[in-house]
């Protein structure tokens, strides 16, 4: 996979990341081959969501396993 980053799309990389047959951003995929187009603030606020999620998974493990807290207390 390619990820091209940008701060600003010019309208050249814009009409190429609006494809009406796939995500925004996907200029170019083949079977074993994507090009994406990104801005820098969509590449950030995309990690945020995803450690937004991963942080609260494993929060909801550790508050929610009592099993494991009884065998080390033991």
């Amino acid at each position: 996979m390619e990820i091209y980053f940008g701060v600003k799309l010019n309208n050249f990389a814009i009409k190429k990341g609006k494809q009406s047959d796939r995500s925004f951003g996907l200029i170019y995929y083949t079977e074993n081959v994507e090009v994406w187009i990104k801005k820098w603030n969509q590449v950030i606020q995309d990690g945020k969501g995803k450690y937004q999620h991963l942080k609260d998974q494993l929060e909801y493990g550790v508050q929610n396993n009592n099993e494991g807290l009884s065998y080390l207390r033991e």
